[in-house]
């Protein structure tokens, strides 16, 4: 007859670092429910970030206990799109940080505030003689 080695009790005892996998996938679990973007690097930090609270000096984070990590809780990475991949946010917080942008450019004026999101249009962007001539930038023939 044979014996399941890798029940809930024996799994503790053979891990290691039992403790810092529990703690992490509750960690993990948590930040699920929240819709929060998580990654391996992610993950990683959090969970060398418990075995400092643990005590745990000898535990690395390598690439080897994250694939075996995500392996034994069934985790993959997923893709979350439309309406379902936006996060849950409290409204009087994004209102508040409205109001103390709108009261940061008054200070500066509208014409002094740069508009960083059209930043990757022009990221690697051949220059022109027109763009460096607005810019006065020498352009070398």
């Amino acid at each position: 007859m044979f014996h399941n080695l890798r029940s809930d009790i024996s799994r503790k005892q053979y891990l290691k670092f039992a403790e810092i996998d529990d703690n992490t996938i509750a960690w993990v679990n948590s930040m699920d429910l929240k819709r929060a973007i998580s990654n391996d690097r992610i993950i990683t930090e959090k969970a060398k970030a418990f075995a400092l609270n643990l005590g745990i000096t000898e535990f690395k984070g390598s690439k080897g206990w994250l694939v075996k990590f995500k392996k034994r809780n069934g985790l993959k990475l997923r893709s979350m799109h439309g309406e379902s991949a936006t996060p849950n946010f409290d409204p009087n917080l994004v209102s508040d940080f409205i109001e103390l942008i709108k009261n940061k450019i008054s200070l500066y004026g509208a014409q002094n505030v740069y508009n960083a999101d059209e930043t990757g249009l022009f990221y690697k962007m051949i220059p022109s003689k027109s763009v460096c001539k607005t810019l006065n930038l020498a352009i070398k023939s």
